[in-house]
Order: structure tokens, then sequence, then C-alpha cells
């Protein structure tokens, strides 16, 4: 194991996020030891639905995501991705693992990515947002320019459709702009956040809040 500890002591995994957030990555090393040696892996699995197995897998590559490393391995079922922190159990095998010549993780992991997304619920909605609103969607969500509608108008905002993944998040980022940020479509959207605005103000009327007067007030 004297290659996994040199391996330890050029690698750091620190597996706190940063809002605190604890990922289970106890079974890395010995991962990354199997992916980089060849060797088959026996591993006892949690999936999403939170039922646990056991496989025998052969391990191909690591990819990390943001924060989150995942394992893409070769099955007899076919190619399988597992998320590490789920990976409750690892024993690497002394028997060199199948794998394809012509494998190539980068392009493995492109493809799979697509699949997965193109396989997800979705959501669309029209926005019109400030610039740096828009700036901001653009960099986490997949944002393009509204058809028929100029990128940017007179008042420097900038019309989007944003996808995603449903509804209540479309809701929850929307709400979450506040002024600087203005639903077009679909009108089931706006007519949420409309009764969302009315039951704020309703809460905020005879509150203690400095400053604040409802509209029917002043």
């Amino acid at each position: 194991m004297a290659h996994a500890a040199s391996i330890r002591q050029r690698l750091f995994i620190d597996t706190t996020g940063w809002f605190g957030t604890v990922q289970n990555l106890t079974t890395l090393p010995i991962v990354q030891d199997a992916v980089w040696r060849d060797r088959k892996l026996e591993i006892r699995y949690r999936r999403a639905d939170k039922e646990e197995v056991s496989r025998s897998i052969d391990p191909l590559g690591l990819v990390a995501k943001g924060t989150n490393w995942y394992l893409v391995a070769n099955t007899p079922a076919g190619f399988r991705t597992y998320r590490v922190s789920r990976i409750l159990e690892a024993r690497m095998l002394d028997i060199a693992c199948d794998r394809p010549a012509d494998f190539d993780l980068s392009g493995h992991w492109k493809s799979s990515t697509a699949d997965f997304m193109e396989s997800r619920r979705r959501f669309v909605a029209t926005l019109r947002l400030d610039a740096r609103a828009a700036e901001t969607v653009r960099t986490w969500r997949m944002a393009v320019p509204a058809p028929s509608v100029g990128e940017v108008d007179n008042d420097g905002w900038v019309t989007l459709q944003v996808q995603f993944e449903d509804e209540e998040q479309a809701r929850f980022v929307a709400l979450g702009f506040g002024p600087r940020a203005e639903v077009i479509e679909p009108a089931s959207l706006r007519s949420l956040l409309v009764a969302d605005i009315e039951s704020l103000a309703r809460k905020f009327q005879g509150s203690n809040v400095p400053g604040f007067q409802s509209s029917r007030e002043r």
C-alpha cells in the first residue's frame, strides 16, 4: 500500500462543503488506488432510493464535479456512474479490471451527462432581468436570449429563456431576485409570484418593521 500512502501525501480531499455540508469520502483512497492500478473493486453502495446493493465492478476513472466525486465503472450491465460519497464499503481485488481499449473518460462523461440532463423533467421560464441578475443566471443556469426579443432593452435589462428543474425552483429564483427580475411567462408562474408577494405584504402589514407601509396606506 506504499503507492496509496504516497498518493495521500500528495492529494488532500476536504470533505466539508463551504456551507457546512459534509460528504462521506472514506472510501475514496481505495477507489483511487483501484483506478490507478487497474484493479477490480467490490463495493457496497447506497442508491438514491436508499436501497443498499453490492457490486463487483471495473473502475475506469474518477470525475470531480463541483464538490462531488464520481466513479465511472464498467459492469456486466454496461457503464455505470457511482457517487463516491454513497460507496459505503470498497475492497480492491488482486484481479486486473476489464478496461475497454478505446474508452475515453472525458468523452464518456460529457455524453452521459448530456443524456442525464435530457432525461430530467424541465421547466422553462422567460425572465426579464437587470444586467447583473442576467449575468448571475447565465453562470449557473441554462439560459438563452428569448426569441423575438432584443437581448438588451432600452433600460439595460435582458430577457432570457431560463431552464429550471421544475416550477418550484423557478419560483424560488424569481422571488430571490426581487425587483431585479420580472416573469414574462408562463402565466402560471406569474400568478404564483403575485400570490407570494401579496402574502408577504399581508404578513408585514401591522408589523414593527421600520419604514414599512403597505401600498394601500400611502
